[in-house]
C-alpha cells in the first residue's frame, strides 16, 4: 500500500514521512495497488529500467505488437508500472530479463498509484 496524502498534502515520501512525524493526529490517504497477469506471444517491444539491488523491472516505454497485446488484456498497464515476475519465477532483474526474450510469457505487472 502507499501513503500518498497526509493531512490533504502530497510530497516525496521523505515529506510525508515527516508531515506523520510532526503532528500527533494526522489523516493520511492510502492507495493499494494493482496487480495484472498477462500472457504475451513475445517480450520484445518493451523499454526496461532497473537498479542493482532492485526485485522488479521498471516499464520505460512499450512499442509494436507487445502494446497492442497488452492494451487488448489490461488496458491501463503502461510506462511507469513495474513487472514483478516472468512465468511465475521469482528472478532477478537480470534474470527477467532474459526471460522476456523467450515467447508465450506471463508477466505480473504491478501498477501503482500516481503521486
Amino acid at each position: 500500500d502507499y501513503i500518498t496524502r497526509v493531512n490533504g498534502t502530497s510530497g516525496s515520501a521523505k515529506e510525508l514521512g515527516e508531515m506523520l512525524c510532526a503532528k500527533s493526529q494526522t489523516q493520511v490517504t492510502i492507495h493499494r495497488p494493482s496487480t495484472y497477469a498477462v500472457h504475451v506471444s513475445k517480450g520484445e517491444g518493451m523499454t526496461l529500467n532497473h537498479t542493482a539491488r532492485g526485485k522488479t523491472l521498471y516499464i520505460a516505454g512499450l512499442s509494436g505488437g507487445l502494446l497492442q497485446e497488452l492494451r487488448e488484456q489490461a488496458p491501463e498497464i503502461g510506462q511507469g508500472h513495474r513487472i514483478l515476475s516472468v512465468s511465475g519465477k521469482d528472478l532477478s532483474c537480470k534474470d527477467m530479463i532474459k526471460e522476456l526474450k523467450g515467447s508465450n510469457l506471463k508477466i505480473d505487472i504491478l501498477r501503482a498509484p500516481v503521486v
